[in-house]
């Protein structure tokens, strides 16, 4: 986020999905514009809970209805990013909308989070049960990114392991133990981190 910032330093940082994170803020270039969008009860309790700041505003929406793009000016770059959220999604809404965003700003950069088949089962074996989902079918989920997100000649993907792409496992202060569950997280639950270049 921080490269794309720097080519871009006047771009909309879009936190889709974001709950109570402030991510946007932490990667704020102090010229960048954020806007954070989730369900109207979450904006309601972040509006009570998390004024908003400078160049900061929230939109009450469901990110899988276009409305909000018109609300975002994405002529100066944007870059959206999704955390923990496209799981919850069926592969073909996560597809159309990556397809409606690369139209809709040509130029810019979505980032988010991917897991595989197992990791998926695993989850909703606790937090999609939990939320009334029984049968994972038809969920997002990716095992072979470059292959299975090759969804338009336009849009350049790339991605990096979710745990080995965040932190340098090979730092003296890791403990062998933790650099085992990350390979174990990134390799067996096909955890990535996804960039897609519009």
């Amino acid at each position: 986020m921080k490269n794309y910032l720097k080519k871009h330093p006047n771009a909309t940082v879009v936190n889709l999905g974001c709950g109570l994170d402030q991510t946007g803020l932490a990667c704020d270039n102090g010229t960048c514009h954020i806007v954070n969008i989730d369900f109207p009860d979450i904006i309601k309790i972040r509006n009570l809970w998390m004024p908003v700041h400078e160049r900061e505003e929230n939109i009450a929406a469901d990110i899988r209805n276009d409305s909000w793009m018109d609300q975002i000016d994405g002529s100066r770059g944007i870059i959206l990013f999704a955390s923990g959220v496209f799981h919850y999604f069926k592969t073909e809404e996560v597809k159309a909308l990556v397809l409606r965003l690369s139209q809709h700003y040509p130029n810019g950069c979505l980032i988010f989070d991917t897991i595989g088949k197992a990791g998926l089962r695993l989850m909703m074996s606790k937090i999609l049960k939990n939320m009334g989902i029984q049968d994972v079918k038809g969920y997002f989920c990716v095992s072979d990114p470059l292959k299975e997100l090759n969804w338009s000649d336009t849009i350049n993907v790339s991605s990096k392991g979710y745990m080995l792409g965040y932190y340098d496992m090979k730092s003296p202060g890791i403990h062998p133990s933790h650099r085992l569950l990350a390979r174990l997280g990134d390799r067996m639950m096909k955890m990535s981190i996804i960039k897609m270049e519009f």
